[in-house]
């Protein structure tokens, strides 16, 4: 996929499969091209995207949505982490 998008001189946010994170005023996190949902807590969620995980801490996380590759997560966001690549 990253191969795709340099071939194309497309930004790699575009490409198929790549993991995109909307955070919005620290409040609510959108994340696209998700595969699976890990581990989810009101402090502590974690998100696998293929060979990234992504972990979301914070307080009074609540998922507000989730379609098949995007999901929805609101509360007080502390950080988002990304693992692996």
């Amino acid at each position: 996929m990253e191969s795709m998008a340099a071939r194309f001189s497309l930004p790699e946010d575009l490409a198929p499969g790549v993991p995109r994170v909307t955070l919005t005023g620290g409040r609510e996190v959108r994340v696209e091209n998700q595969r699976c949902l890990l581990s989810f807590s009101s402090e502590e969620v974690e998100i696998g995207c293929g060979k990234l995980r992504l972990r979301i801490r914070g307080s009074d996380l609540l998922l507000r949505g989730m379609e098949r590759e995007e999901l929805w997560i609101t509360g007080t966001i502390c950080s988002v982490e990304v693992e692996g690549g």
